[in-house]
């Protein structure tokens, strides 16, 4: 799962943004992306020096609390629990 925070633009369309997300992490990585979920900016969990919490993250996806703008989860599964 990809959660990715995107500026605060008048942009009504995010499919591109998912696609070209989905498309890089293939070309680079050779994997599938689970699903992409994007946020607007500032709602990473963040550590005090600016360091992503994964963890954190992770956990607020799967609890539910997410707020995406707008993602494509066609091949969504369940996560797996730690």
């Amino acid at each position: 799962m990809i959660v990715h925070e995107v500026s605060r633009r008048r942009q009504t369309d995010y499919n591109p943004v998912v696609a070209s997300i989905r498309r890089a992490v293939a070309d680079e990585h050779e994997v599938e992306v689970y699903g992409v979920k994007l946020v607007p900016a500032g709602q990473v969990p963040r550590t005090s020096s600016g360091k992503i919490r994964r963890q954190a993250c992770r956990q607020l996806y799967i609890e539910g609390h997410i707020e995406a703008l707008e993602g494509l989860a066609a091949s969504e599964r369940s996560v797996p629990s730690p």
